[in-house]
């Protein structure tokens, strides 16, 4: 009885060898499915860390295209700067030759009131010399009167009379000397006026190199626009990136599972040594596989650690299970040699090698990840810096504008009141030119007896007489003469001398023996002079004629030609105050005109500039944010 059943164990021992082949078959088999799975795995993982690679490498270009950008930002501010200084100088040097304007303007004004003083003298001395001439005429009379045998004597004074006349004509070429110097004066102050709009034209030109300048910081920021768009596109990158580490978490996670899955198989063949020996080499080439997928990726670096460490955790406890299923088989293989243990146990060791190996690779790994999120941090700093760097050329280019501001206006109110100031000199300058004043200018004749008593037949004789030679033909043609002699060449002929003398000089007698001219003239000495010359020649026709009358007395100037110091009537600051309002006010519109335009085309450039900084500061943070997930 004892011996049936030691008959039946046998034949179960070896249907259960049988079986196990087939199973373990069919296990290697679903291992092999999955070391292909985890190979294309790990292809994909080595495409991904290529793509990384070169993304990191394009982020690094961005980088440095940046910097280089930066540098030129400053090195534009820092010239801007340079340019702001030139124009401070510009217009202090304007400031300074404003005064020296103002200085020479003084200067002008003295030697003009120089000038008129020494007309004035020379008026004096002309008077003087026509007096003197008067009393020679008076002279030459009485010689004729006492002797005509002394009529060389008189032709001899006629000559004095005509040196005296070139003299006073020399006299008058001085006065034109005058008049043309002092024309040469208000020439100069026209060159001073042009320099003066020559420095305008220099302040132009740098308002124009400043708008230059923005020109060139505008195409500075499109170039941050160009980079930002381009920092877009590596975000995307970034973020397809991102994605497909995340479908490589994904692929980690299903490895997990069939490892779980593995795990319960191996319970399943834990009796099976040579199979356990085989399946543990696979899951140290699925480890190995898994710890090369990892990448260069800094996030991807602590999930691959842990699985690492889980990894390394299920390695050791199939490590156990293995050793207890090796010290079963021993207590039950008891019939195998020693040299299959031996080859089992150099297997096991050389597995321990190769897990030791990857394990001190996949350390290097991580340490080299370490270092290059070390960089990615710094960068990360100095993008910082770079930020703040923009922050203070914003400030320091807001502060620009500012004192931009200031000077432009004090530039406006300065030329603003210099406009006024032209405007008026101009205004006066027209009106004093263009409308002349009317002056009165007055002279005295009286009958002189040269020794002897003048009854009232005589004066009234007299009297008669020269109110008939006032408005004789003869002595218009004489004193047409005269007038030429002197320059007035449109009272040269004796019709419009007729004209002008009964238009403008009136004749009055208030006593017998006097005679009152009174010319009514444009500018004060031109009247005084015209009138001077008309009595001049009145008073010699008058007395060549003495001997002829019967009252035999003398006409004598008893009263000097001179003119009013006031105008009968000064329209010129009406007519100076008009056309200074109109000029005034076309000019203000003018400017208000072109003021509008350029403070829109300055607002739109602005707008511009401040949307362009808006869509740069918006953008900035965005990439930054990107940064880390594509590193």
């Amino acid at each position: 009885m004892t011996s049936e059943p030691q008959n039946t164990n046998p034949s179960s021992t070896t249907n259960q060898s049988k079986a196990q082949p087939d199973s373990l078959f069919s296990a290697l088999s679903g291992v092999e499915q999955q070391l292909q799975v985890i190979r294309q795995a790990y292809e994909q993982h080595e495409v991904w860390k290529k793509q990384t690679a070169e993304t990191e490498s394009a982020l690094s270009q961005r980088e440095k295209a940046l910097r280089s950008l930066e540098e030129k930002l400053s090195h534009d501010q820092s010239e801007f700067e340079k340019r702001r200084l030139t124009v401070d100088a510009d217009l202090e040097a304007l400031a300074t030759t404003e005064s020296q304007l103002k200085e020479r303007e003084a200067d002008l004004q003295q030697r003009l009131k120089s000038i008129e003083k020494q007309r004035s003298e020379v008026g004096a001395q002309r008077t003087e010399l026509e007096r003197s001439r008067a009393e020679l005429d008076a002279r030459t009379a009485r010689l004729s009167e006492e002797n005509r045998s002394l009529r060389k004597a008189r032709e001899a004074a006629a000559e004095e009379i005509n040196t005296l006349q070139s003299h006073i004509a020399d006299l008058e070429g001085q006065v034109a000397e005058l008049r043309t110097r002092g024309e040469a004066l208000s020439g100069q102050l026209l060159s001073q006026a042009e320099s003066d709009s020559a420095l305008s034209d220099r302040c132009e030109m740098q308002t124009n190199q400043i708008s230059e300048l923005r020109e060139s910081l505008a195409q500075a920021h499109d170039a941050l626009t160009q980079l930002e768009e381009s920092r877009a596109k590596d975000q995307t990158q970034a973020n397809n990136v991102g994605n497909e580490l995340k479908a490589a978490q994904e692929r980690i996670s299903a490895l997990k599972a069939d490892l779980s899955k593995v795990r319960l198989e191996l319970e399943t063949v834990r009796r099976d040594g040579p199979a356990v020996e085989d399946h543990l080499k696979s899951l140290h080439d699925q480890i190995a596989q898994a710890e090369e997928r990892a990448g260069n990726s800094a996030v991807e670096l602590d999930r691959v650690s842990d699985e690492n460490t889980r990894l390394r955790k299920h390695a050791e406890q199939l490590e156990q299970d293995y050793d207890s299923l090796q010290q079963a088989l021993e207590q039950r293989t008891t019939t195998r040699s020693s040299e299959s243990t031996s080859l089992r146990r150099e297997r096991l060791n050389r597995v321990r090698r190769a897990l030791n190996s990857k394990h001190e690779k996949l350390n290097q790994a991580t340490e080299l990840l370490r270092d290059r999120y070390e960089q990615a941090e710094k960068i990360l700093y100095q993008r910082d810096a770079v930020k703040k760097a923009k922050k203070e050329v914003a400030a320091l280019q807001e502060r620009l504008a500012q004192r931009a501001a200031r000077s432009k206006s004090f530039a406006f109110v300065f030329y603003f009141v210099a406009m006024l100031g032209i405007l008026a000199g101009i205004s006066w300058t027209v009106a004093n030119k263009f409308i002349p004043q009317q002056y009165v200018a007055t002279s005295l004749l009286a009958a002189e007896s040269r020794g002897r008593t003048l009854t009232d037949t005589d004066l009234a004789n007299w009297q008669r007489y020269h109110n008939s030679l006032a408005l004789s033909p003869e002595f218009i043609e004489f004193a047409a003469t005269r007038m030429a002699r002197k320059g007035y060449e449109s009272l040269s002929k004796p019709g419009e001398l007729s004209v002008y003398l009964d238009k403008s000089l009136d004749i009055r007698s208030p006593l017998d023996g006097t005679i009152e001219f009174e010319l009514v003239g444009e500018g004060s000495a031109r009247t005084a002079d015209i009138l001077n010359t008309f009595v001049s020649a009145f008073q010699t026709r008058a007395n060549q004629a003495r001997e002829l009358r019967t009252d035999g007395a003398a006409t004598i100037v008893k009263k000097q030609p001179i003119a009013a110091d006031a105008p009968i009537h000064d329209s010129r600051p009406v007519y100076a105050a008009g056309i200074f309002g109109g000029t005034a006010i076309l000019a203000t519109l003018i400017g208000v005109v072109l003021w509008r335009r350029l403070s829109k085309a300055a607002i739109a450039a602005d707008s511009d500039i401040n949307s362009e900084l808006r869509v740069i500061e918006r953008g900035l943070p965005e990439w930054e944010q990107s940064l880390p997930n594509a590193a």
